[in-house]
């Protein structure tokens, strides 16, 4: 005869250690939060801690704790170009930014405005050493979660208190300008948990024409398509919205005039 006493005992231990084992024995259901409570709590139930418990050490796509907290006092105690050394520093093994972001992103509800503000404008700058590592989803890319997390700063800063021109100085000072691009399209997204905009129309007609005028200057340098190799069409509807009219279609006339090859790619 089984000893129920016995079973249920482990069942309890195992749902205290592994709260989503519930799912089976149970049939309860974690979602998002708890993974950022056990991960905050630095729990064996979180993914990230039980690699490090397992192996006894920081994994190499992992960033210590004590890495993240000296960098955000670092942020918080020096210019933003002096923070960037620091950033950059820390994101010189490409596995590890994925966790740094995160991290960064549990800790921001977290954060004041001033640490905020500078955070923000860090990222911005150091688009760069953000990685485009491929993922199956889109929005869980490095530079995706990067500009979600730019978003999550930027609504710590009160409206009649400077967050707009928070936003301005993020896709003034941020490159590439494919990476100012995501952080302009997640500034602009409503979530309908909270059903809040980030900024008000107005704003995002200004800060619209400012990255439309960034993507314009960008094809001086090069073509718009080698530019965004993987996000051409997003490029071209954000500059035919915000952008002055009939600018981005005299911009794609003159390019095929110039090389008719290029066709098929606007097909």
């Amino acid at each position: 005869m089984p000893n129920w006493a016995e079973l249920e005992y482990r069942n309890q231990l195992m749902e205290h250690v592994f709260p989503p084992v519930t799912n089976l024995l149970r049939n309860n259901r974690y979602g998002p939060y708890f993974e950022d409570m056990w991960s905050r709590e630095q729990r064996v139930a979180s993914p990230q801690y039980l690699k490090r418990y397992l192996t006894q050490s920081v994994p190499k796509d992992d960033v210590a704790d004590q890495t993240v907290r000296e960098l955000l006092e670092h942020v918080r105690g020096h210019e933003v170009a002096d923070s960037a050394v620091k950033f950059q520093a820390v994101t010189a093994d490409a596995s590890a930014v994925p966790t740094l972001i995160s991290k960064l992103r549990r800790r921001a509800d977290e954060l004041d405005v001033p640490l905020s503000k500078k955070l923000a404008n860090l990222l911005a700058i150091c688009g760069t050493e953000i990685p485009e590592l491929p993922n199956p989803i889109p929005w869980l890319t490095p530079p995706s979660q990067a500009a979600i997390l730019i978003r999550q700063l930027v609504r710590k800063v009160p409206r009649n208190d400077g967050r707009f021109e928070l936003a301005y100085a993020v896709l003034r000072t941020g490159t590439p300008i494919r990476f100012v691009m995501k952080i302009f399209s997640w500034l602009c997204a409503v979530r309908t948990e909270d059903l809040e905009r980030t900024l008000m129309p107005e704003d995002e007609r200004a800060l619209g024409q400012h990255v439309a005028g960034r993507i314009h200057e960008s094809t001086t340098v090069a073509s718009i398509v080698d530019t965004f190799p993987d996000d051409l069409f997003e490029a071209l509807a954000l500059w035919l919205k915000w952008g002055p009219p009939g600018q981005m279609e005299d911009y794609i006339r003159r390019l095929l005039q110039g090389d008719p090859t290029w066709a098929p790619v606007f097909l």
